[in-house]
């Protein structure tokens, strides 16, 4: 997926930030019908990532909507740290809506740089599988 970007990070204040997903790909991945097995194998990876980084860990980091390959957070584990989209953004792609260009992912109690960067890495990982998960070429 080299020729086109689909998501962005947006920096604030202290360690939080926003990532913009591209909603043409959201859509794709919320086409996407995957089974729990690749659900599954996706949160192992997210899992081996987190355990380089930090000790605290949880069993799902990927919450998929639905069995779509579309991610609605991605969590730590321990101390509520999460990046999330929220309800309102699901519900317009399930609608197709063409409202806007991008589908924003939050984060939530991000205190440490780590934590910051361990989200970041792991969005990336899930979005590095874009062409698998929606057979896009």
């Amino acid at each position: 997926m080299a020729e086109k970007i689909i998501w962005q990070p947006e920096f604030s204040a202290e360690y939080g930030f926003a990532v913009s997903l591209d909603k043409d790909a959201a859509i794709d991945f919320i086409k996407a019908k995957i089974p729990a097995e690749l659900q599954k194998r996706m949160n192992e990876l997210a899992k081996e990532e987190i355990l380089k980084k930090i000790r605290r860990i949880s069993p799902n980091p990927y919450i998929f909507h639905e069995n779509s390959a579309l991610i609605t957070g991605v969590y730590l584990g321990d101390g509520g740290v999460w990046l999330a989209t929220d309800r309102g953004s699901i519900d317009s792609l399930l609608k197709e809506e063409k409202t806007s260009g991008h589908i924003k992912y939050h984060s939530h109690n991000v205190d440490h740089l780590q934590d910051a960067f361990i989200l970041l890495k792991l969005f990336g990982l899930w979005s590095s599988y874009y062409e698998i998960m929606t057979n896009k070429k």
